[in-house]
């Protein structure tokens, strides 16, 4: 692996805002996008079009990335495409694979939003991009067989997820057809008041003094819950 700087190896086009009244929602002119927005789990999601000519051009396999809250995430442009300020589309010369720059960003976007700066929200200038490197097999070949191993892995992801969101409309389903609606009552259930039958207490603010010194205490809040169970975060001596 070498490290070096992405201005030797990319491209990189500075997305501008076309004037208002050139985009429109018919399919006239080419795709636009504007942001983060617009992309999908891997490609961006066409929802306009602008006709401008005062434009800036993505092309196919183009890597776009938002550089405006958030800083980052990126997509794969499939298509010729208008991008406004919210994106740079970053090309990748002939001895960098564009998969590669695909998933070596999407697995840095951390790092590369603490480039960005401002007050009010983050944004990220080319001369921020100018100072990040890249770690890049001087194979172009394993640049391929890496990202090949990448995209087999996230596909193996995206149908795990197809996966649990169809268990989860089926347990939906089977609740609904052991219980029927709980909003329609079509079973003729009896009705209770969940102070009938349970009791429950509101959780506290975190108070500082149990979470360092002497005063260390087991804390569980929002992000401890999970389906059918609760995840122990350890804080302190506790859990």
């Amino acid at each position: 692996m070498k490290i070096e700087k992405f201005i030797d190896f990319t491209d990189v086009i500075a997305g501008q805002s076309p004037p208002s009244n050139s985009y429109n929602h018919i399919g006239d002119g080419l795709p636009f996008f504007q942001g983060m927005a617009d992309f999908g789990e891997k490609y961006p999601i066409v929802r306009s079009w602008c006709t401008s000519d005062k434009r800036k051009i993505a092309l196919p396999k183009d890597i776009l990335m938002s550089v405006r809250a958030p800083v980052g995430p990126v997509n794969i442009c499939k298509e010729k495409s208008i991008i406004g300020r919210g994106l740079f589309s970053i090309r990748s010369r002939k001895t960098l694979y564009f998969l590669y720059l695909f998933y070596y960003l999407k697995a840095h976007e951390r790092q590369i939003s603490n480039f960005g700066s401002g007050s009010t929200f983050k944004a990220i200038t080319q001369k921020d991009f100018r100072r990040i490197s890249i770690s890049i097999p001087g194979n172009f070949g394993d640049q391929i067989r890496i990202a090949k191993v990448l995209e087999r892995v996230e596909g193996l992801i995206g149908r795990r997820k197809e996966s649990l969101r169809l268990l989860d409309e089926f347990l939906k389903s089977t609740f609904l057809e052991m219980f029927g609606d709980p909003i329609r009552n079509d079973k003729g259930w009896e009705k209770s008041f969940i102070s009938d039958v349970s009791e429950s207490r509101l959780g506290k603010m975190r108070d500082k003094k149990f979470i360092s010194g002497k005063h260390l205490r087991p804390y569980l809040g929002n992000s401890n819950v999970r389906w059918f169970s609760i995840g122990f975060r350890t804080i302190g001596n506790g859990f």
